[in-house]
């Protein structure tokens, strides 16, 4: 397509020469779903891509032919983790949408497309490093689907052969798919073995239940029913986020979640820019003629902190640098904190003023409104339910997750600020 600006396209092909990742992302081709070994398979197909310098590898749900709704359900859960995701429909036995099936199916692949539209501006940043561009994080090159090597290339277990059936998206979370039926129900729930999580140093922490393991074990025997995917966080990690959203258009760029595991001193640099312009530049090269270099424009970074000093975290989104066309730098910030227990108080910043705290009882108040100018706004949840999406209709869904609950979460809201002039800071005292 030719435009009268460098506007960038969204390419997919099935095969390449090399250097085509330059220009197109990689489809696996036709597939006939409704089998494990589907799934199995294309799991170390994500990992070997990403290793063979394409990182935007995809394939279509469920495959292009046959289907079944477990199969499909599995499906949508890793590759929830991962670059892209392709329905193609016209030659299965069923409509291949995530609808398709009903309750439960339905939610358990509305839930895991929600999680993905949070994560974007992880998963953004993940694609910029892969890109080859300096997002901050010591992570250039570095493909979005990681092999465990990558993050760990001094872990001699990591280049174990059982380690083509986990990876790791970004250098925070960590994906084991469901990948066979091992000693599942007529519905599907079941185990999965051989996880392994690396570093002994290192607490991993399950994200969706929020239950702690010390990394360097092999976990067997772990509990997956049907709407749990294995995934999990470091402690310690930062996670920059969008709120829930159906499609591109509707992403509210002003505000900015970041949910956070606080252990030590950790940082993340988020990347951000319009998402669709890029620059093309072309040079001599001795001995090469003219090389092409794809650029892609103007963007803007933003550095999230936590330091955990006793029984405090402090907790700064620093001030945002660069700037593109399009760009809002008042940005409403709201922090999700995982921790232990009620933590004794909160102060709160916006560049050199302090904000007056306030708590709220009522999650849906919370979401639903702002923060004076002056203003930050808490919430504490003890014991939050598993945040499934479903409607009061989707009844199997709720039944299979209403005892579900994760660990405590602490919602803090500051007034709206502007990001370029202003860090925002807050600090959590009696933090467990």
């Amino acid at each position: 397509v030719t435009t009268s600006e460098n506007f960038r396209p969204n390419i997919i092909s099935l095969d390449g020469w090399a250097g085509s990742q330059r220009f197109n992302s990689v489809w696996s081709g036709d597939q006939t779903g409704g089998n494990w070994e589907y799934i199995r398979f294309h799991i170390p197909t994500y990992i070997g891509s990403s290793l063979s310098g394409n990182p935007n590898i995809g394939s279509d749900m469920d495959g292009i032919f046959g289907g079944k709704a477990l199969i499909a359900a599995r499906d949508y859960q890793w590759k929830s983790f991962t670059p892209q995701m392709l329905n193609m429909d016209g030659w299965g036995t069923y409509m291949k949408a995530p609808f398709t099936f009903g309750d439960p199916y339905t939610g358990i692949n509305r839930m895991y497309m929600k999680m993905k539209s949070r994560l974007m501006p992880y998963i953004y940043t993940c694609a910029a490093a892969a890109a080859n561009l300096d997002t901050g994080n010591g992570d250039t090159g570095l493909p979005m689907v990681r092999a465990m090597f990558l993050e760990y290339p001094e872990d001699d277990y990591a280049y174990s052969r059982s380690m083509q059936y986990q990876f790791m998206l970004g250098e925070s979370i960590l994906v084991a798919p469901v990948y066979q039926n091992i000693d599942g129900d007529e519905m599907g729930n079941d185990v999965r073995n051989h996880i392994y999580l690396p570093d002994s140093n290192q607490i991993w922490v399950d994200y969706l239940t929020g239950e702690l393991y010390h990394g360097g074990q092999v976990i067997n025997n772990f509990d997956a029913p049907l709407w749990k995917l294995p995934v999990f966080v470091k402690q310690g990690a930062i996670l920059p986020m969008y709120e829930e959203n159906n499609t591109p258009d509707a992403i509210c760029r002003e505000k900015r979640l970041i949910e956070v595991w606080p252990s030590g001193e950790t940082s993340y640099t988020v990347y951000e820019d319009d998402g669709k312009y890029i620059s093309n530049e072309t040079e001599e090269a001795e001995g090469y003629g003219t090389i092409d270099h794809i650029s892609y424009g103007d963007h803007v970074s933003t550095t999230y902190t936590s330091k955990v000093e006793g029984d405090k975290a402090i907790l700064t989104a620093e001030v945002s640098k660069g700037n593109y066309e399009g760009y809002s730098s008042r940005r409403e910030t709201t922090w999700i904190v995982n921790l232990s227990c009620r933590p004794e108080a909160i102060l709160a910043s916006n560049g050199e003023k302090s904000l007056v705290v306030k708590e709220v009882i009522d999650q849906k108040n919370f979401e639903e409104q702002i923060p004076a100018q002056g203003e930050a706004w808490f919430f504490y949840d003890e014991a939050p339910r598993l945040r499934t999406y479903a409607s009061e209709a989707e009844t199997e869904l709720l039944k299979m997750t209403e005892n579900v609950r994760t660990m405590p979460k602490l919602y803090i809201k500051m007034a709206a600020a502007d990001a370029k002039t202003m860090a925002q800071r807050v600090e959590i005292l009696g933090f467990i």
